[in-house]
């Protein structure tokens, strides 16, 4: 689909768009042109090169298969889940709690084992494994296979090679930009290595009548593929396309997400390995939630909170937790970190007793002091 902006207006375009020269495009049999061009196309589930996955109707974060139309109506008995991400936990969990068997299938040590921060993937592992799902690590899917009206994984392990047997497959395994077969050539739009397409802090792709925002940028630019950068994005790049006047640089420093299992899992900022990276002298520790009194209260002390921060000036560099109502914390430190607030700044900030944000302070007093020792309201 394409929006077209003419002398009549906004007009809408239905059918699949692909550039076939510098400034035309084709859409559903009609050829169009214009100044300035915005590519949005969003991205698709990532499927893997796993053989046999073509004779398998197997399932995506789409809830769609590969052979159906129709989103998944009939709740499967079992499911394997192919990867250990935000979508395979959140969909695992989901489907446990509906009734379904559920085993995930993870390559690396632990969930969420890449860009989060290992223990938070080790403490909402335990957590989904106290609650009945089979997370399998260090595991590599060789191939798949049909057996009667289920699926057959075969897994290669530590302990050698493994066959899995489920109702359904889920596969978890990442997104792809939707960038290939739309005449990017002909404006001269280059892309990366993943399909994304390349673009500077103003979202101009190499050609500079061609602009790109969303998905199908990827991690361009350090952002994550996620509605909310979409749309923040989107602004930006309409305004720098059509308006005329200076263009604006996006700003992804700070970029709050959020997992939603049970507990819920918030980010923002670096981890304790990418500040490293960076040149930073860390300050990092991490705090279980039974210190903070709120949990005590409402009876749920699963969890963890980290946060990192430069040991040479004090300033928050990042945040991450597994705990109830993470989701909504986790915006009070990505203003901090916008902010770059250090830790006396969390330290100093009166928190309402007793509630979940307030292991924020607990976890920045532990650079001084150990929390276990402190009595509620202590600082």
């Amino acid at each position: 689909m394409s929006l077209v902006d003419d002398e009549e207006g906004i007009r809408i375009v239905e059918g699949r768009a692909s550039f076939t020269g510098p400034n035309t495009i084709a859409v559903g049999g009609e050829a169009l042109e214009g100044d300035q061009f915005l590519v949005a196309l969003g991205s698709t589930p990532r499927i893997p090169d796993i053989e046999g996955i073509d004779t398998v109707p197997y399932l995506t974060s789409d809830l769609l298969t590969s052979e159906e139309d129709m989103e998944l109506t009939e709740l499967p008995e079992s499911l394997i889940i192919i990867g250990g991400g935000y979508v395979a936990l959140e969909l695992g969990q989901m489907f446990s709690r509906f009734g379904s068997d559920i085993t995930i299938l993870e390559r690396g040590p632990h969930v969420l084992h890449r860009g989060y921060e290992p223990e938070i993937g080790l403490t909402i592992q335990d957590i989904l494994a106290d609650e009945g799902l089979v997370i399998r690590t260090n595991t590599r899917v060789q191939r798949v296979r049909p057996e009667g009206g289920g699926v057959v994984v075969t897994v290669s392990t530590r302990s050698g090679q493994k066959e899995l047997r489920a109702q359904r497959l889920l596969v978890a395994t990442g997104r792809t930009p939707n960038s290939a077969a739309i005449g990017l050539e002909h404006p001269g739009v280059e892309t990366g290595p993943d399909g994304a397409i390349l673009v500077d802090e103003r979202l101009r792709t190499t050609a500079p009548h061609v602009w790109a925002s969303g998905d199908v940028i990827g991690n361009e630019l350090h952002s994550q593929m996620a509605t909310p950068v979409g749309a923040h994005d989107g602004v930006i790049v309409a305004h720098n396309a059509l308006s005329g006047e200076e263009p604006r640089r996006v700003d992804h420093r700070v970029i709050p997400r959020a997992i939603f299992t049970d507990p819920q899992i918030g980010i923002v900022g670096m981890t304790e390995e990418q500040a490293i990276a960076a040149g930073h002298r860390c300050w990092c520790n991490t705090v279980p939630m039974e210190l903070v009194p709120r949990a005590g209260a409402i009876q749920d002390t699963r969890g963890a909170i980290k946060m990192v921060a430069d040991a040479d000036t004090d300033e928050v560099l990042g945040v991450s937790m597994v705990r109830a109502s993470a989701a909504e914390v986790i915006h009070e430190a990505a203003m901090a970190l916008r902010f770059r607030a250090r830790l006396s700044d969390y330290i100093d900030m009166l928190h309402v007793y007793p509630t979940m944000a307030e292991a924020l302070k607990i976890v920045a007093i532990s650079r001084y002091k150990d929390p276990a020792k402190l009595s509620c309201c202590a600082e």
